[in-house]
């Protein structure tokens, strides 16, 4: 171990924040460099993938968009979309994507060639396609394929994203030992 000199008024400093009889000088260096390393700058500190970055008091978990957590069975509640709440029926993965097609369109003034070349995760094709899983948009003359839901969230982050347009999606996992935090509710925005 290196030997290092302390000056007084430095080793004084240390000894006022010391727990006497616990601490060495070793041990007050590490707890200083450890608050110091946690809040340096006011820099999030960095989660595991997929980790809630909060609790609420009412349990629900909030998830940062750009690591979001696996969302397979996973049942939306809640979708909004540039201050705009989709309708009950319209409140799945798949439909946040498409909405947030329409958004672009509707907030950037884009023509289909230019949204057509901002989709890098789902497949879409320019014109009307209505196989394989393919659903036609003719408001925006774009056919984008459906996916599952977690492309369909990256692909809707993606957008938002690229066009500077605010949403929040709540929704909840299913009671399924295969889900990642089954019964739970979760939460989104940007």
């Amino acid at each position: 171990m290196p030997a290092i000199e302390i000056s007084d008024p430095t080793n004084s400093r240390l000894q006022a924040v010391a727990i006497p009889l616990s601490d060495t000088h070793d041990s007050v260096i590490a707890r200083l460099l450890d608050h110091w390393e946690n809040t340096k700058l006011n820099l999030p500190k960095p989660v595991q993938q997929g980790a809630p970055i909060a609790t609420l008091e009412n349990g629900m978990m909030q998830f940062d968009p750009a690591n979001p957590p696996p969302l397979t069975f996973t049942t939306c509640i809640q979708i909004v979309i540039a201050g705009e709440q989709l309708s009950k029926v319209d409140t799945y993965w798949n439909n946040m994507m498409y909405q947030m097609i329409r958004t672009v369109k509707k907030q950037k003034g884009l023509d289909t060639p230019a949204i057509f070349s901002m989709l890098s995760i789902a497949n879409a094709e320019i014109g009307q396609k209505e196989d394989n899983g393919y659903k036609f948009m003719p408001d925006i003359g774009l056919s984008v394929q459906g996916q599952d839901s977690n492309a369909a969230f990256r692909q809707a982050y993606q957008l938002a994203v690229l066009a500077g347009i605010k949403f929040a999606v709540f929704f909840n996992w299913q009671n399924n030992g295969k889900a990642a935090y089954p019964n739970q509710r979760g939460y989104m925005e940007l």
